[in-house]
């Protein structure tokens, strides 16, 4: 994630999605790991809100106007919800201190979302980067979860129509764990990863809640591993 992107149409996507499902779960925490990068010189950040519900773009824009990472804390604030958002690291993330970055999540609370913001999402075949979670690093984490907490990634389409990619992604992460994907209009997706099968049943339900919701917009659900 890079602070550039604050407050963008992506943005929109993200915060919506992720408030309906720890909403819907009666969950009490998602643990954002942003996975932070230096801001570049591209347009990526610009795209403008879109038709959506109105208390999400506010939100939004005030991403966008202050540029502060630490406003997302004030989601469930600003929405009137109960549940809480911590940043886990704001610090820059790179290839070389991925192993130290990613050590220091712990899970102490049990049913909570961590959910990682990558610059790409998932790294691709023949590359991984700072902008890329790897399927390695899943692994690890998924090792020191409790049973009934979630991963959830956001992850950018690349060369690859969104059912190869999820595919892709399915065939290299571990086999024990469960996954859902919802994705919108060709430009990104949510990869939510479990260890329960009861859970990825719910998360699927949810994922079809959010676009029965948004009909008016392009939301995808994809099946489900298992």
């Amino acid at each position: 994630m890079k602070i550039q992107y604050l407050g963008d149409s992506k943005d929109l996507f993200k915060w919506s999605y992720l408030d309906l499902l720890v909403t819907e779960l009666d969950y009490s925490l998602i643990n954002y790991i942003p996975m932070l990068t230096e801001n570049d010189n591209t347009n990526e950040g610009k795209t403008k809100s879109f038709k959506f519900e109105n208390c999400y773009i506010d939100f939004c824009n005030k991403l966008k106007k202050e540029s502060n990472i630490d406003l997302i804390k004030e989601l469930p604030v600003f929405l009137k919800k109960d549940y809480q958002i911590k940043i886990y690291n704001n610090s820059y993330f790179s290839n070389q201190n991925r192993t130290k970055y990613l050590k220091g999540i712990k899970n102490e609370i049990g049913n909570q979302i961590l959910f990682f913001d990558p610059d790409n999402g998932f790294q691709a075949k023949n590359t991984s980067s700072n902008k890329h979670l790897q399927f390695t690093d899943v692994l690890y984490i998924s090792e020191k979860i409790k049973e009934n907490d979630i991963i959830v990634v956001f992850h950018h389409f690349r060369r690859l129509s969104f059912n190869k990619d999820f595919e892709y992604i399915n065939k290299h992460l571990p086999s024990n764990l469960f996954i859902n994907g919802i994705y919108w209009n060709g430009k990104v997706m949510f990869i939510a990863i479990c260890k329960n099968r009861n859970l990825n049943n719910k998360i699927n339900e949810i994922n079809n809640l959010y676009i029965e919701r948004n009909n008016k917009l392009t939301f995808t659900n994809n099946a489900y591993k298992k």
